[in-house]
């Protein structure tokens, strides 16, 4: 696409982008909806040590947060990667 591939792409090479562009597209929606919903609900603030002055900034409430709750996310993502990964072996986009 827009010519930055390989010369000649492959089908595989294809499934692999348009099955990233799907997994993008899916998490930024998710972001959204987090970062609208946030400010508004947010019941695990106080749990997660996070001061409430920033708890209303999604932003900010994410720097505010220790480095064990951010590398729990961070080895949960890997997690579901992995998963995803493992799953999809052979598998179309779509699926």
């Amino acid at each position: 696409p827009g010519g930055l591939g390989p010369g000649e792409p492959s089908r595989g090479w294809i499934y692999q982008v348009r099955e990233c562009e799907l997994k993008h597209g899916r998490v930024a929606m998710a972001a959204v909806l987090g970062i609208l919903i946030e400010p508004r609900f947010h019941p695990l603030a106080a749990s997660c040590h996070i001061p409430e002055s920033v708890a209303s900034d999604p932003f900010a409430a994410g720097w505010a947060l220790c480095n064990a709750g951010k590398l729990q996310i961070l080895g949960f993502c890997a997690f579901v990667e992995f998963l995803n990964y493992k799953m999809k072996e052979g598998a179309e986009p779509e699926d």
